[in-house]
């Protein structure tokens, strides 16, 4: 998964939803965690909405007020070259808190579940963390698909889809090296384990808790053998609701106490899981304006 697997994706979370209101964030978090329950036959009861929301107001604490300033300057434009679309992007905190949920399942927690799952049966499993901006877009965090020119050094054509001209520094040649080192290793073996770079600790499941990942970043690859993986705790907030909300989730958020152990069958259908609760709750909730019904088909075909 990426660091900020979700960042690239706030246009057109905003082009959907527009402007978010603290109230209208709450019932939407709330909609969605309950429609995840509902997925596994679980009926989250309306005691644990309090808990929830607080849950997930701690764990989605959006950048500081210059930070969403920042993005709002940049991704407008962004959304110009790569679609074509002239429109404001305004990235207050509650439009950040939202697109960070309903994109969870698409990156991060759908590799960090399947990594649970995987070791948790006792098969092999590497997980890795992609952190690293690119210098050709340096006004960006690591977001979605952001490793893919690393891993096939196709530089110059990733910048091209994002409007940029994107020559590789020499930092970033090397860790695209050792990215291929340990791709191409994994191929050969089964193990992403090349002589020349750092060893790349295998997942572990302990107590149900997991320690073993790779960052990959301006460090180069960074091993972490007991470093709680990033963001996990959100991914483990998730599925609390598949048990129907009966753990202590204000515990969990402060890692006072281990979540169940993960499904197989919930790591594989988490990703779409959160994406069709998404767009359950967008459905019944958003009506779009005749200038957004003018956006939208430009909008869609960037996810054909």
């Amino acid at each position: 998964g990426n660091w900020d697997e979700a960042t690239l994706s706030i246009p057109m979370t905003y082009l959907y939803w527009g402007n978010i209101s603290a109230v209208r964030l709450e019932y939407l978090t709330w909609q969605l965690y309950k429609d995840i329950g509902a997925q596994y036959g679980k009926v989250v009861p309306e005691s644990k909405r309090e808990s929830v929301v607080a849950a997930a107001h701690a764990l989605f604490s959006p950048p500081d007020a210059k930070t969403l300033a920042h993005l709002s300057r940049v991704l407008g434009p962004l959304l110009q070259k790569v679609l074509g679309l002239q429109i404001e992007v305004t990235v207050t905190p509650e439009v950040w808190r939202w697109n960070q949920m309903i994109l969870d399942g698409l990156g991060v927690c759908s590799a960090y579940l399947s990594a649970r799952a995987v070791a948790g049966v006792g098969d092999s499993a590497f997980l890795y963390a992609f952190n690293q901006r690119i210098s050709a877009m340096p006004d960006l965090p690591s977001s979605h698909s952001f490793e893919m020119p690393f891993v096939f050094g196709t530089f110059q054509a990733f910048g091209s889809m994002l409007g940029v001209q994107w020559t590789p520094t020499l930092q970033e040649e090397r860790l695209s090296e050792a990215i291929m080192d340990y791709w191409l290793r994994f191929i050969q073996s089964g193990r992403p384990d090349p002589k020349e770079q750092p060893l790349w600790p295998q997942v572990n499941m302990h107590n149900s808790q997991l320690s073993g990942w790779l960052e990959l970043g301006i460090a180069g690859p960074l091993p972490h053998s007991t470093a709680e993986f990033h963001h996990s705790r959100r991914c483990d907030f998730w599925m609390t609701a598949a048990h129907g909300a009966d753990i202590n989730i204000i515990s969990l958020v402060l890692g006072e106490k281990p979540i169940r152990e993960t499904t197989v069958f919930v790591v594989v259908t988490i990703a779409l899981v959160l994406v069709t609760s998404a767009h359950n709750v967008y459905s019944c909730c958003r009506r779009r304006g005749p200038a957004e019904e003018a956006l939208l088909p430009a909008a869609n075909s960037a996810f054909q």
